[in-house]
């Protein structure tokens, strides 16, 4: 990959993540309860913890060749930051923006096994499969298409997040 371009890549990487998160709770809302309900909690069609763990899984297991223990730590790696994130926004900004009560093997309704194994193959998937396709697309485009994806991606994020905390 373009070294000029590897930052604008993570930046659209963070947004695909986001978006397909985004796909994955809506869809699973509309299974379990029948109805469009919007998630997360900003204005554009992004879960950002999806961004992030998928960023964290990338930069720091995407060189585990082992499939089962690529699995089994992104799974384990991925709860314990859901687990910590869920616990942030509880005490710090009274949100709680999952619930996993009904969730057999819960742990305090932040984190569940089902959804632990979840994310473990959305992670597999996301190294495997998606990141690679993604890597060779972007590696045809010129950088400075490369550095406008990466900067609109950067800026359509920001401007969520300021109009969402104002």
């Amino acid at each position: 990959m373009k070294k000029a371009s590897r930052i604008a890549f993570v930046g659209f990487e963070f947004l695909c993540w986001s978006f397909i998160g985004w796909l994955y709770e809506i869809t699973l809302t509309f299974i379990a309860y029948g109805r469009y309900e919007d998630r997360g909690m900003l204005h554009l069609p992004f879960c950002p913890i999806y961004g992030f763990c998928g960023l964290i899984v990338l930069l720091t297991l995407g060189r585990i060749e082992n499939k089962a223990l690529f699995f089994a730590v992104s799974t384990v790696m991925i709860t314990i930051i859901e687990y910590v994130v869920s616990y942030i926004l509880d005490k710090c900004f009274n949100l709680w923006l999952w619930d996993y009560f009904s969730w057999k093997f819960n742990l305090n309704g932040r984190v569940a096994l089902g959804s632990s194994l979840i994310f473990g193959a959305l992670s597999l998937l996301m190294i495997k499969v998606l990141h690679p396709c993604a890597d060779k697309i972007y590696e045809k485009l010129p950088n400075w298409l490369s550095a406008v994806i990466g900067v609109c991606s950067a800026a359509l994020l920001i401007c969520d997040f300021i109009f969402v905390i104002l």
